[in-house]
């Protein structure tokens, strides 16, 4: 006998409206975490799905993918998503697009919403979801694939790094550079990697995360490697105001279609092809939905010095993601 919405909301010992209101991510669906967590329980003992979505597998419309993202104002999210959209149009899917505000709830309310509703599968470029709350959705057999995210539970669509920090690590030692000073944010997956490369190449390097731009001054390290680009431009513009005469060495990790890493204060950086990242979630998504391996190889970074990214760049100006 087919389970409804009513038989979820009986075994989990709420209402009808608030079964809904959860399923649809609904604004105003503000609960409990116990309700929350009856609620889930309820749907996963119950192997409940939707009836939008039963409808949805019997129809050929069915081809939907999602996208969790923080906002849109960020020119790096603006882009991937742009690339993700072109990649998901190629192959005849459309993409839904949802943004969290760099909030929990909301991340929680509007990644549900997609699962429930609307698409085949998302493509999660937050950090805010914890282990549980992916086992769960795990358990529920939803396909998700995430983005800079390293994770056990779901596959993860972020770039390679470990041939960019090697060259970073090689570029550092023939240079003399003895120490590097790590700015990262709390999510980064590249950390790990960057330290055990500059063990093997007997160089030191200090990691800070989420340092503000002030306090790196005060410590006034000769290299500094900063993982976001927001905390570059943030480094660059306290260096404005000052007129110390102190000049650090830059490095970076970006992507190759941002003309703002031509600036001659970064001498180089670990870069990554945004339209092939986007590419590769895309596919890793739709191989998972389908049970089928992925097509395409994780996308390998590289470094390069500011000399010849801004080669490459002119070299590749028409490209759109340029």
């Amino acid at each position: 006998m087919k389970t409804t919405i009513k038989d979820v909301a009986k075994e989990a010992g709420v209402s009808v409206a608030l079964i809904s209101k959860f399923l649809n991510g609904a604004s105003d669906a503000r609960m409990q975490p116990a309700t929350r967590e009856r609620i889930e329980l309820a749907i996963e003992k119950l192997h409940y799905r939707p009836s939008t979505v039963a409808r949805s597998l019997r129809s050929d419309d069915h081809r939907n993918l999602g996208l969790v993202i923080g906002n849109l104002r960020r020119r790096y999210f603006a882009t991937f998503a742009d690339a993700v959209l072109s990649e998901t149009e190629k192959r005849g899917y459309r993409l839904l697009i949802t943004l969290s505000g760099n909030g929990q709830e909301k991340e929680l309310q509007n990644l549900y919403f997609l699962l429930n509703n609307r698409v085949d599968g998302v493509i999660y470029h937050e950090y805010l979801l914890s282990d549980e709350e992916m086992l769960k959705l795990k358990r529920r057999q939803y396909s998700l694939v995430l983005v800079e995210r390293e994770s056990s539970i779901f596959p993860s669509a972020g770039t390679d790094c470990r041939e960019g920090v090697d060259g970073l690590a090689r570029w550092c030692r023939q240079n003399g550079v003895q120490e590097l000073c790590c700015v990262f944010p709390d999510y980064c997956s590249m950390q790990p990697i960057l330290e055990e490369t500059f063990r093997r190449y007997e160089l030191r390097q200090t990691s800070f995360c989420n340092v503000p731009p002030e306090e790196l001054l005060k410590k006034r390290p000769d290299t500094v490697f900063f993982y976001a680009w927001e905390q570059v431009c943030q480094f660059l513009r306290v260096l404005d105001r000052e007129t110390t005469g102190y000049s650090p060495g830059i490095f970076c990790a970006g992507s190759l279609f941002d003309h703002r890493l031509s600036d001659p204060r970064i001498i180089g950086g670990i870069f990554s092809d945004m339209q092939a990242h986007a590419e590769y979630a895309v596919e890793l998504l739709i191989a998972g939905i389908n049970h089928v391996e992925c097509p395409l190889k994780r996308p390998v970074s590289s470094f390069k010095t500011g000399e010849e990214f801004e080669v490459f760049r002119q070299q590749n100006k028409n490209n759109s993601w340029n």
